[in-house]
């Protein structure tokens, strides 16, 4: 049986390479992520709404109004009529967008198989032996659970954070008043610095304690 650690540790490489190929392809990125998100959307799942799109990407419907008219003055989306409703309008992909979408793939791997080839011949075979299991993560019927997951993650850090800071604040205060109440005694005697210095063996503001 997969103990949790064992989990926790295949997590954090794949989390590591994420960021990596993420970090490293920057330079080679044409679109925001968001942009490239909503490509990929209506490709893998055809037309969509903007409200829909605006609502699966997290962003407000006046953002997403925005980023799609500048796709479509890119070529990438276009604009047809509901055939259900010709009120409304579905968003498309187009053959432009398609190939953009294939260009970045072909980057990303090409990259991930040069360093591939730094391997040696049981690391790529592990690596192959790997790949069936690593494309059951990016299977759509298991993603609302993983977000929920990182969701409740998150909002444990968040609290968490909140309870430290709070600690931090009441330490700071206690510290500052010790440093007032301190200061308050040296201004009451003033020659009781100079006296406890010299029993240290050391002179004020030679390191002695304050």
């Amino acid at each position: 049986m997969v103990s949790s650690s064992e989990r926790v540790e295949a997590a954090e490489a794949l989390d590591g390479i994420t960021r990596f190929v993420l970090r490293q392809t920057a330079a080679l990125r044409e679109l925001s992520f968001t942009a490239v998100s909503t490509l990929s959307t209506l490709d893998n799942s055809g037309r969509h709404r903007l409200t829909e799109l605006a609502q699966q990407q997290g962003v407000s419907q006046p953002s997403m109004t925005t980023m799609i008219a500048r796709l479509q003055r890119q070529g990438l989306v276009c604009r047809e009529t509901d055939p259900m409703d010709g009120r409304s309008v579905l968003i498309a992909i187009t053959p432009k967008g398609r190939e953009l979408l294939a260009r970045r793939q072909q980057s990303r791997r090409a990259f991930l198989c040069s360093l591939i080839g730094d391997l040696d011949e049981s690391e790529v075979r592990a690596l192959v032996a790997a790949a069936a299991a690593l494309r059951k993560l990016v299977d759509p019927e298991a993603v609302p659970m993983a977000l929920a997951a990182a969701r409740a993650a998150m909002t444990e850090s968040i609290d968490h954070g909140i309870d430290r800071g709070t600690v931090a604040d009441r330490s700071g205060e206690s510290g500052a008043a010790g440093r007032d109440h301190a200061g308050s005694l040296r201004r009451r005697h003033p020659g009781r610095r100079e006296r406890d210095a010299g029993r240290c063996g050391g002179s004020a503001g030679s390191g002695g304690i304050e």
